[in-house]
């Protein structure tokens, strides 16, 4: 049976073709989208670094600088060695609750009421005969979380966080939002200003050491020695001093006359 040939109108609405067009169409507006969405990144990055840069760097130097004065403050002048520990100062577990402290413990008395319970379990399994022995649950599917299923949690909580509340009714081109944009760009020049600031850190921390070096090596030198003055030369004695020098005074008139 011959198929009946499709009229010009009834080509131009088909609706697979249609489908097909709308589809290529959209393809295209996304990608010139996403091309307008990297551009504007790189020039919004740009612009936060010529009119913020100096602020964000000012301040990263700042609090380098204080937790540089506290720890020295708190260790006895001690410097420090480095700045590892000024990121790993919030690495501190927050104290617990007295509800928190009682379910911790209730938590942990239950662990050790099962790792006991198992224990008991696998002993009467020993004994058992080995037909008995058999685990029916043996090569069954393993139930719990698997990574494909955090990643969905991942992206639905992050769904959930930047779009549910949005309002995109005036975004009928659907291009980039400016806020979320900035979210984006601001981890990566903080990335790229804290590498640099950590330089400088660690060369202001190395001329301190220096410093410090040289004020102690020079506390350690000794009072200078006063040079000893020059002994006077003796006066030169007149003749005869030699003979009269054991002589009475009554003697050497005696002399005289």
């Amino acid at each position: 049976m011959m198929r009946k040939k499709k009229t010009p109108e009834e080509e131009r609405n088909d609706p697979i073709k249609k489908m097909e067009e709308t589809r290529v169409e959209r393809k295209m507006v996304q990608d010139a989208n996403w091309k307008k969405y990297l551009d504007a990144k790189e020039t919004l990055k740009e612009e936060i670094v010529d009119n913020e840069g100096i602020d964000i760097q000012e301040n990263m130097l700042k609090d380098r600088r204080e937790w540089i004065n506290m720890k020295m403050e708190t260790e006895n002048s001690k410097i420090p060695e480095d700045i590892t520990k000024f990121y790993e100062r919030f690495n501190v577990e927050a104290p617990l609750s007295p509800e928190e402290e009682a379910a911790k413990k209730l938590a942990e008395e239950e662990e050790k009421a099962a790792k006991k319970k198992k224990k008991g379990e696998k002993k009467k399994k020993k004994k058992k005969s080995k037909d008995d022995d058999e685990d029916p649950t043996k090569g069954a599917a393993k139930l719990g979380t698997t990574e494909v299923t955090r990643k969905f949690e991942e992206q639905y909580k992050e769904f959930n966080e930047t779009w549910v509340q949005r309002d995109e009714t005036d975004n009928y081109k659907q291009e980039h939002n400016v806020d979320l944009a900035r979210e984006e760009v601001l981890p990566i020049i903080d990335k790229q200003y804290k590498d640099e600031v950590d330089e400088i850190i660690k060369i202001e921390l190395e001329n301190m050491k220096l410093i410090r070096g040289q004020k102690k090596k020079k506390g350690k030198k000794g009072k200078k020695k006063k040079k000893k003055g020059k002994k006077g030369k003796k006066k030169k004695l007149p003749q005869g001093w030699t003979q009269i020098k054991d002589l009475t005074v009554e003697e050497i008139l005696v002399q005289l006359i």
